[in-house]
């Protein structure tokens, strides 16, 4: 028989922005129409909820106004530690996917990391890796990993020009950098692979998913971010990603070199 938390969870949201409030409940309303959601506009209201509700998981902001998400995450574990209960997952959320801040996050007591905007496919890979029974996990981030690149292009060559204000020299010059560019990447991330040290796989893989974002390959800076941001250390899921990431690189080596 199946638990309450697996057919209704609860899900704390600490969130100030009323618009992404109201996305992120959407969603999960989708994902997981059963769920209650519990809305915290602050930092202060977002520690006083999660000992007053005990919720399954928490998405927390970082930007919050007066305490921010470092702060309440810190202040949950203490009270967890404190009164001896089991930490609950905390899934940052937060505008600024730059260097050093999924560390910082974690480094605070978080689970995990999602960077805005809101993504309906990346927050359904997150409630399904912590909220599902260990049994069903594996086939269901399986199934929201296709799903989710499925989305996605090859190359979104329009929004690439777009970037460059349409200057064709400079589209011409960077699709001639684009394979070694990111050959070199991809050769960093199979060396470390191959020696199984995850500290190099995830530094390769975010200068990887840097890069072929950058240049509009969304499929490749996908895979590299679901490499990037895999915190379970699973050898054989990391390979699988691995070989997706390996068979799109050889379809965006065709893609360039029709472009050339």
């Amino acid at each position: 028989m199946k638990t309450n938390k697996e057919t209704h969870p609860s899900i704390l949201i600490v969130e100030d922005t009323e618009i992404i409030m109201y996305l992120l409940k959407a969603f999960i309303d989708k994902t997981m129409p059963g769920a209650t959601v519990i809305e915290a506009v602050d930092g202060n209201e977002g520690v006083e909820f999660y000992k007053r509700h005990d919720p399954d998981i928490i998405i927390l902001n970082i930007q919050l106004p007066g305490k921010n998400g470092y702060d309440v995450a810190r202040e949950i574990r203490k009270f967890e530690r404190d009164n001896d209960i089991a930490g609950k997952p905390i899934i940052a959320h937060t505008a600024r996917d730059i260097k050093g801040e999924k560390e910082k996050c974690l480094k605070a007591g978080m689970n995990d990391f999602m960077s805005k905007p809101v993504d309906k496919e990346r927050l359904a890979f997150m409630l399904n890796k912590y909220l599902k029974p260990e049994d069903d996990q594996q086939d269901l981030l399986e199934e929201t990993d296709k799903h989710f690149i499925a989305k996605q292009v090859h190359f979104d060559k329009q929004g690439f020009l777009d970037r460059l204000d349409g200057n064709m020299q400079q589209y011409r010059e960077l699709m001639s950098m684009a394979v070694p560019h990111l050959n070199e990447y991809f050769e960093l991330l199979k060396k470390a692979m191959q020696n199984k040290n995850f500290n190099d796989i995830e530094t390769a893989a975010h200068k990887l998913k840097g890069a072929a974002l950058f240049l509009h390959f969304k499929i490749l800076g996908k895979i590299a971010e679901k490499i990037e941001y895999d915190k379970e250390h699973d050898i054989d899921r990391t390979k699988k990603l691995f070989d997706q990431l390996e068979e799109e690189f050889e379809v965006v080596k065709r893609v360039v070199g029709d472009e050339r």
